[in-house]
C-alpha cells in the first residue's frame, strides 16, 4: 500500500462532508466503487463521489454532493486516489512559524 497524500480542499463542492479549508488524506487504488469519494487531476485537482462507471471501469461519472451537475465521464487515469480521512481544521487556531 501506498503511503497516504493529502490536500487542502478549497470550495464547497462537497460540503457538509468535506467543507473549505479541510485536508483530505487520499492514497492510489487499483479500482474505485460507487459512493466513493475521489481526488481528480485534470487542470486541477478536485474531491467528487463517484456515481456510476462504465462496465470496465474505464470511465466514472462523478459529482459534488453540494451541486446539482454532474463532472461528465471522467477517464480512470485522471483518478490519482480515493479520499481515506478527513480533516476538518480550525486555520485559526494554527500558529505558522
Amino acid at each position: 500500500m501506498h503511503k497516504p497524500k493529502f490536500l487542502i480542499v478549497k470550495g464547497t463542492s462537497m460540503y457538509p462532508i468535506i467543507k473549505n479549508n479541510d485536508i483530505v488524506f487520499y492514497e492510489e487504488q487499483s479500482s474505485y466503487n460507487i459512493d466513493d469519494i475521489v481526488i481528480v487531476k485534470l487542470n486541477t485537482c478536485f474531491c467528487h463521489r463517484i456515481i456510476n462507471h462504465s462496465s470496465n471501469k474505464e470511465f466514472y461519472l462523478l459529482k459534488g454532493d453540494n451541486v446539482l451537475n454532474n463532472d461528465g465521464w471522467i477517464r480512470n487515469t485522471c483518478i490519482i486516489g480515493k479520499v481515506i480521512s478527513i480533516k476538518h481544521v480550525k486555520w485559526s487556531n494554527i500558529l505558522f512559524l
